[in-house]
């Protein structure tokens, strides 16, 4: 169940196990299939109100986590069948405990802390890199310096199980290659791998097109000055020095596990647990630059004389955000979300026993699952293996992806030359598939193949992200 020999299971653990129980007891459906990302997803957003609001008080807290729960990146990622939500929801979690355990010591926040990373890292990889965060704050509390050394071993044993069980069996060739890790041969090749990575992850998880992504690089980059400046001069604020620790602990953890080539740096999805990092750091550069103003945003609790003007500005800025947010993602396509489902149902139900139907590696899971759910198509079926999305276990890639005259043989033999019937030709319409994972389009060659076989191009539905071609061969 939680190893596969043809694919690398990169889900943690207890995630594929919680996903499982859930089908079992539905079903299979698109519904079942987003019942466990949606509720992370509502999980980190509550859990991240609070701490928030723990963080910056009222209004400057309902602010931040509004900008936080109507992140673009946050709303795209949440849709799919993927970690990516519980890594938001054990992140934000680890950063309110932590909180709580650096306000008020005590021996029950201990344990808490504790037992969050002994079990997490079965649900969520990524809370490994909050542990050095854990750590500095214990030994930054005298009164808990000395189970720092308990903390260690407990969080290092559930680790070193749940790296021996479940990371390193799964941590093959193909999916290391499948992430760009950094290659230092100089300083100048260092700074500029992190400087380019980092563009292009705050690019993506800000919804920037690659034009303006370096400057949302410098934007970070003066938004981070500015809160490390105003959090210690010209006095130092406890507060304010204590949302820096949470905030940059977390993304130098993930640079230097990017460095060990333990973890990928500026992939938006598996990176994805930063965002809470960096809307606190442009939030506290924000609360500064309106404080050097003289506009000093109140930081009181919610009480009911404020709670009218509150609720408009809050109640105001949500709509912008969520007006903005389904705008961008309906205008600029930037979901990842496939709809397989429609496509391979569309398949079963208008392929002729006489037809072929050729599933291009990019489509290959989708289609088997949906065919277990609709039924197999009575025409025949033929799995192509060239353009494979990560990572398989037993493929070559240098060769099923890299190499032109293997693409060219693979089609060849699973759509013969001089066909005479309908072929059918289904792969992903996920442009960064093409454009920047495989580097070459194999869907124009495909349909170039078929053309100069004579065969006419048919009619076929536009489906979101998943293409259904339809060809005729006579």
């Amino acid at each position: 169940m939680l190893y596969y020999d043809a694919w690398s299971q990169s889900t943690p653990p207890l995630f594929t196990s919680l996903i499982r129980v859930v089908i079992s007891v539905t079903g299979p459906s698109d519904l079942a299939f987003k019942v466990l990302p949606l509720a992370f997803s509502m999980i980190a957003v509550v859990l991240f109100i609070i701490y928030s609001h723990k963080a910056f008080g009222g209004r400057l807290g309902l602010f931040c986590a509004a900008a936080f729960a109507f992140s673009q990146s946050f709303c795209a990622y949440s849709q799919e069948l993927k970690q990516y939500s519980a890594d938001l929801a054990i992140a934000v979690w680890i950063l309110l405990i932590l909180w709580r355990y650096a306000d008020q010591e005590s021996v029950s926040l201990y344990r808490s802390l504790v037992l969050t990373f002994v079990i997490a890292p079965f649900l969520s990889y990524t809370a490994i890199l909050y542990i050095p965060l854990a750590l500095i704050i214990i030994i930054m509390n005298p009164c808990s310096r000395k189970r720092a050394g308990r903390f260690v071993t407990s969080a290092g044993g559930a680790v070193a199980v749940c790296y021996l069980m479940f990371i390193y069996p799964n941590s093959t060739v193909n999916l290391k290659r499948f992430y760009e890790f950094p290659n230092f041969t100089s300083p100048a090749t260092v700074i500029s791998y992190y400087l380019r990575n980092s563009a292009r992850l705050l690019g993506l998880l800000l919804q920037l097109p690659e034009s303006l992504q370096k400057a949302s690089l410098a934007m970070f980059l003066v938004a981070g000055a500015v809160a490390i400046t105003g959090s210690v001069y010209p006095r130092r604020e406890l507060r304010r020095c204590r949302l820096l620790v949470f905030s940059l602990v977390p993304l130098l953890t993930l640079i230097a596990a990017n460095a060990a080539k333990q973890y990928p740096f500026g992939v938006p999805r598996v990176d994805l647990f930063i965002l809470p990092s960096l809307v606190v750091v442009l939030t506290l550069a924000t609360e500064i630059v309106f404080d050097n103003l003289g506009n000093r945003l109140p930081r009181r609790r919610f009480a009911p004389e404020s709670s009218s003007h509150s609720l408009i500005v809050t109640g105001g800025l949500i709509v912008v955000l969520s007006i903005s947010c389904c705008y961008l993602m309906r205008r600029r396509g930037l979901s990842m979300w496939e709809d397989a489902k429609s496509g391979v149902r569309y398949v079963v139900e208008h392929g002729g026993t006489s037809d072929l139907i050729y599933v291009h590696a990019s489509a290959s899971e989708q289609f088997k699952l949906y065919t277990k759910i609709f039924g197999s198509p009575t025409a025949p079926v033929s799995l192509g293996d060239t353009g494979w999305v990560c990572c398989p276990r037993d493929k070559d890639l240098a060769l099923t992806n890299n190499n032109a005259a293997y693409m060219i043989q693979d089609f060849d033999a699973k759509v013969p030359r001089g066909i005479h019937k309908t072929v059918w030709l289904i792969y992903t319409g996920r442009w960064d598939h093409w454009a920047r994972n495989l580097g070459r389009d194999e869907p124009a060659f495909m349909r170039k193949r078929l053309v100069d076989q004579g065969c006419g191009p048919g009619v076929s539905p536009l489906f979101h992200n998943f293409v259904v071609d339809r060809f005729s061969c006579r």
